[in-house]
């Protein structure tokens, strides 16, 4: 999640986002703190295939165990509400990265201590795992600093501003804004401060009976068969950088993997993603002001999707304030083995969401009082602050530069173009109950598919076939054998214009592959875009 780092200048700034292997690379790092967390292991852990026949499916306790899974119950249970999905386990106490926490009966995050009965303000952290403050305790979190940094400029005789963490890591956009409307009159807040990121575009997570993350269809989405989650495309994108490295080609790939599909915004799944991200804002920002509260955003750092983020509620007339933190989070403010803010790093990004409260006017009983300057050792990691016409004229040239990067061919054999899946690819490299990616454009696209030995019962398999949204045929795959086809895009489109692919199979079965159940329906090769 971590961006390409800003500069003082456009352009120079810009030169930084072709660096998309970079972000990947930090982006499955978060996505490994999060799996680590929730799932009780880590997803960069390379294991073997297995295969079992009869399939287990791995909901319970014993059949977790069977499959080699830890079998301890899970700190999560799922939330009434569809849109929120998952929460945690009241009273949960849990170890992450060397410190514990603790959860509320309503599924957030615990304060250290009681609600100070003489509460005055109430300030509310939203978000994923970085506004929950994954590997820090609960005294440590962004919530819990900014708490004392606003104590620290107002007088002693005042009622205390209080903080508070509505946050779960694995949220998305709609899962925090739910479950802060769905207890709107429970957390009664003054202040809400949002912090969205990267994987908000990611689909919102089932639960199992033991307590762990599912990937289950999403209720809340366009095309809920087509499963849009970190997890299982950044473990094969993992697999398959090890095996170029150990051929000698990590280079290569590193060079060659595109860009992100899901935050390309460059064809209607991400841009419809988008649109909802903002669509959540903008329902926040409206039933926050019935109730007289303040809104904030906090982006922790500046890359393609904040801006484009931003550009979106911008052309919607709505500007939020946003309080500027890193231009990029650099090593020293990370924890030492997950790229999550450290304690440090939630400290200096409490000390400028207090700087941006206090200028607003927003805290009463801070005029006297100044908080210390920070050194320029510190500060120079601070994004600077950008107007309305900066943001529109970086979104536009970031998704420009995105859209230069795109590969002409996705291949699974070589993990060339891979970032550049949506969704609906399994661990294994086989495809799901969905799937679709975007390529650079042309006149035609070739697919290669095969069948999935292990579930004969499939075969012959039709998988309708669209192109930019547009039904252009099926495949009929065979029981045996490879499958290559090409298919002609609808007219009317530019060829130059980004290529969406989607494939639709009437049917699907469930098999294992990394100890872990999967919806499987056949074998994915390569997409190539042709001239």
């Amino acid at each position: 999640m971590s961006p390409p780092p800003a500069s003082s200048t456009p352009r120079a700034g810009l030169l930084r986002w072709g660096l998309a292997a970079a972000v990947l690379l930090l982006s499955a790092l978060l996505a490994e703190g999060a799996v680590s967390l929730l799932g009780g292991r880590s997803l960069f852990a390379p294991r073997p295939v297995v295969r079992q026949v009869p399939v287990v499916e791995l909901a319970t306790d014993a059949a977790r165990q069977a499959a080699g899974l830890s079998a301890a119950k899970g700190v999560l249970r799922g939330h009434i509400d569809p849109r929120v999905g998952i929460a945690l386990q009241s009273g949960t106490a849990l170890s992450t990265v060397d410190a514990t926490y603790s959860a509320r009966p309503d599924g957030v995050r615990s304060r250290p201590e009681p609600m100070p009965p003489n509460a005055g303000k109430h300030v509310v952290i939203l978000g994923d795992s970085v506004a929950f403050g994954y590997g820090v305790e609960d005294d440590q979190t962004l919530a819990q600093q900014l708490e004392r940094i606003l104590a620290s400029v107002r007088g002693p005789d005042l009622a205390p501003i209080v903080a508070t963490t509505v946050a779960v890591p694995g949220w998305n956009h709609r899962n925090s804004v739910h479950f802060l409307i769905d207890h709107l009159a429970l957390l009664d807040p003054d202040i809400v401060v949002f912090l969205p990121i990267e994987n908000d575009l990611t689909d919102t997570f089932g639960i199992t009976e033991g307590g762990h993350r599912a990937l289950s269809p999403d209720p809340s989405s366009s095309d809920p068969w087509l499963s849009v989650h970190d997890e299982p495309l950044l473990a094969f994108i993992y697999r398959s950088t090890v095996a170029a490295q150990n051929r000698g080609q990590g280079a290569e790939l590193t060079s060659a993997v595109g860009p992100m599909a899901l935050t390309s915004d460059l064809t209607a799944e991400s841009m419809g993603r988008y649109d909802a991200a903002a669509d959540s804002v903008v329902l926040l920002e409206r039933i926050l002001n019935r109730v007289d509260t303040r809104l904030m955003l906090a982006f922790i750092a500046e890359n393609h999707y904040g801006l484009t983020l931003q550009a979106r509620l911008l052309e919607r007339g709505l500007a939020i304030p946003v309080a500027p933190l890193f231009s990029q989070l650099p090593k020293v403010f990370q924890l030492e083995t997950d790229p999550h803010p450290s304690v440090d790093g939630l400290g200096l990004m409490a000390r400028w969401i207090a700087e941006e409260l206090l200028a607003l006017g927003w805290i009463d009983g801070a005029e006297e009082r100044e908080l210390e300057p920070l050194p320029g050792a510190v500060t120079r990691h601070r994004v600077e602050r950008r107007s309305a016409q900066d943001v529109l004229a970086l979104a536009r040239q970031s998704t420009a530069a995105v859209r230069d990067q795109l590969q002409r061919r996705i291949d699974l054999s070589s993990g060339q173009g891979v970032h550049q899946i949506y969704g609906g690819l399994n661990q294994d490299g086989s495809m799901g109950s969905a799937f679709a990616a975007v390529l650079a454009g042309g006149t035609q696209v070739e697919l290669v598919v095969a069948a999935f030995e292990e579930l004969p019962q499939l075969y012959p398999l039709r998988v309708a076939v669209a192109l930019d949204g547009i039904n252009v045929g099926e495949l009929l795959i065979e029981a045996q054998g490879e499958l290559t086809q090409v298919f002609t895009r609808p007219p009317g489109i530019a060829p130059e214009t980004p290529l969406e692919v989607r494939l639709s199979p009437e049917l699907w079965g469930v098999a294992v592959a990394y100890r872990r159940s999967q919806l499987t329906s056949c074998w994915l090769r390569s997409l190539r875009s042709i001239r």
